[in-house]
């Protein structure tokens, strides 16, 4: 953002990202639970990963809703000007979604020694983010760089999912025969 915007829309952009930051955490320390809580001896890692998406559901839908409906609110906090990141707080706000998402399944994969799912996924991820940023942030300002993260997440969501109802219908499958 500094490099393309300048250090005032850089400023303002900071200061959304610091909040969305910060109610990320929420979803890094879930994860961070399920990969403790399922690295025990005889833990239960089926039924920690549901307790997990249910804890994650149950605290990021509110917090999302709530991130889009009070971002002017914070933002004036900030001061004169900061509004021009109400919209990327926005997006930073939706991108928790699949965020979430993407971190859960990051979790897991390493719980059942999976890491190069869990990098891939994380380098589309950031290819995406990086790919539409430069081309949002010119076209939209602070606004684009939200809209590169909401993007970027969103990508690396879309196969966790796929990935996530084939892994899930095959075990319905081996339970029914």
């Amino acid at each position: 953002v500094i490099a393309l915007l300048g250090p005032a829309a850089n400023a303002h952009y900071y200061a959304a990202w610091t909040v969305s930051f910060s109610l990320r955490l929420l979803v890094v320390n879930i994860g961070s639970a399920l990969t403790a809580e399922s690295a025990r001896e005889g833990a239960d890692r089926a039924r920690a990963s549901r307790d997990a998406t249910r804890l994650a559901i149950a605290l990021i839908a509110p917090v999302v809703v709530g991130t889009v409906v009070v971002a002017p609110i914070v933002m004036a906090v900030y001061g004169e000007g900061y509004g021009a990141a109400t919209d990327a707080l926005r997006l930073f706000g939706l991108g928790l979604v699949p965020f979430s998402i993407v971190n859960l399944f990051i979790a897991r994969r390493r719980v059942s020694e999976r890491g190069g799912q869990a990098l891939l996924v994380a380098l589309v991820s950031m290819g995406v983010t990086l790919a539409v940023d430069a081309w949002a942030i010119p076209a939209f300002g602070i606004t684009g760089a939200g809209l590169g993260w909401l993007v970027g997440w969103t990508a690396a969501a879309v196969p966790v999912v796929a990935i996530e109802l084939s892994r899930r219908r095959r075990v319905v499958r081996s339970h029914t025969i």
